[in-house]
């Protein structure tokens, strides 16, 4: 019903963005990849514009040899899709690229020495030239990806470090991370952030020793939290992704809202 009456407003209008792009989105949600990624890049005619940066080089999407060229991969949305999207690095240094990747800065870290990347800058940093440019996103469309040729997801290497939570007793007890709420600046995080409280209900000490992963605890979460000693809050030592990472190695399972924990 969606896609019909996107047919509808681009036949009135063809170069309605908002159409295009959201016809786009439903495509790609219904699995059909081939005919969601050219449209996808109608997105910067919408609201996302403000997200778009500029460069010198330009930009790429497949239509140019790379060979021996140099390119700029960076991020334009949040954590959890920079996570998600640099697998894309790797194909591209198959092709002979020498490529320059940008990420967000509590990510730097985390993805040292990643696997296609000559180097790894953090936004903000001063950037060398490239011979073109191309915005994580914007990646698949680019691959002309389909459901059969998603690259499987590269883990970064990390070294487990700081000390896991374990029983007070020092019995054994299965570890559980978990993450119930998400950036409170993004639009739509009532759509995906469950309250602490029913979080809270799970948190029995006799089942597991459980551990927030979160990094931002919001004010309305504090008391509760202090409330729920079951519930270990080490947001102190998690200075940045490698920190949260090599937690998660150590524990058996995490219990997360869909946010950059999830992706992580």
């Amino acid at each position: 019903g969606a896609l019909a009456s996107y047919s509808r407003a681009l036949a009135q209008q063809p170069d309605l963005p908002q159409a295009r792009f959201n016809e786009s989105v439903c495509r790609l949600l219904s699995g059909d990849l081939a005919a969601g990624w050219p449209g996808y890049e109608a997105r910067w005619q919408t609201e996302q514009a403000k997200f778009k940066r500029s460069f010198p080089a330009p930009l790429w999407l497949g239509d140019a040899e790379l060979s021996g060229k140099t390119i700029l991969v960076y991020p334009e949305q949040g954590l959890g899709d920079t996570l998600q999207f640099t697998r894309y690095v790797p194909l591209l240094a198959a092709r002979g690229a020498r490529v320059l990747l940008e990420v967000q800065p509590p990510l730097r870290a985390l993805f040292e020495g990643f696997p296609g990347a000559t180097f790894v800058f953090a936004r903000g940093e001063p950037l060398p030239a490239s011979d073109f440019h191309c915005p994580m996103l914007s990646l698949p469309g680019a691959f002309g990806t389909e459901l059969e040729t998603i690259p499987p997801p590269i883990a970064p290497r990390i070294s487990p470090g700081g000390s896991a939570p374990v029983g007070g007793d020092g019995a054994y007890r299965r570890r559980v991370g978990l993450v119930w709420s998400g950036g409170r600046f993004n639009k739509k995080d009532h759509l995906r952030s469950i309250s602490l409280g029913a979080f809270r209900q799970i948190a029995d000490p006799a089942l597991a020793r459980f551990v927030c992963l979160q990094k931002e605890i919001k004010e309305s979460d504090v008391a509760l939290l202090d409330a729920t000693p079951a519930i270990e809050v080490v947001s102190d030592r998690l200075t940045d992704f490698t920190d949260t990472a090599a937690l998660i190695a150590q524990l058996d399972l995490v219990i997360t809202v869909d946010t950059s924990v999830a992706h992580l």
